[in-house]
C-alpha cells in the first residue's frame, strides 16, 4: 500500500470520528494542547480542535510506523492560526474531508509558520 493511501485511511478515520470544538469552550482558555492518550485507537471519538486533530493523526501514523510526520503551525486563508499534520508533502487537515498536499493548501492561501521536530521533544523550526 502506498503512503498516500495509508495517510488517506488515517485521515478518514480521524475525520469521521472528529467533532470540532474550540479550546475556549472545552477548556476555558484560548489555547490548550491535549496529549493524546497512548490508548487512543482508530475507533475513539475526538471532540477537540485543529492541533488535537493533527496530533491524533500523528499518533495513528506512528502506530503504523509512518514517518516522517510533523506538526505544522500555519495561517489559514483568513489569516487565522491553524495546525495540521504533514508527511512527505501530504497534509492531514481537519478542514478537509480528504488528504491534501502542502502545495494545494498554499494555493488556498495557507502559510507555514513553524514545523515541529520529528521526535517528541525536538525543537520547532520557524519557516521564513
Amino acid at each position: 500500500m502506498d503512503i498516500a493511501k495509508k495517510l488517506q485511511d488515517i485521515h478518514s478515520i480521524v475525520f469521521k470520528n472528529f467533532t470540532y470544538v474550540t479550546d475556549k469552550k472545552k477548556h476555558g482558555q484560548e489555547e490548550y494542547w491535549e496529549v493524546i492518550p497512548e490508548s487512543f485507537t482508530a475507533g475513539n471519538k475526538l471532540t477537540s480542535d485543529c492541533e488535537d486533530f493533527a496530533m491524533t493523526c500523528r499518533k495513528l501514523c506512528r502506530d503504523q510506523a509512518i514517518r516522517p510526520t510533523r506538526l505544522v503551525v500555519c495561517l489559514d486563508e483568513t489569516g487565522a492560526g491553524h495546525c495540521v499534520m504533514e508527511c512527505l508533502g501530504y497534509v492531514l487537515d481537519n478542514r478537509y474531508d480528504k488528504l491534501v498536499t502542502k502545495n494545494f493548501l498554499e494555493g488556498e492561501g495557507y502559510k507555514w509558520l513553524a514545523i515541529s521536530g520529528e521526535l517528541p521533544g525536538q525543537q520547532w523550526t520557524k519557516v521564513n
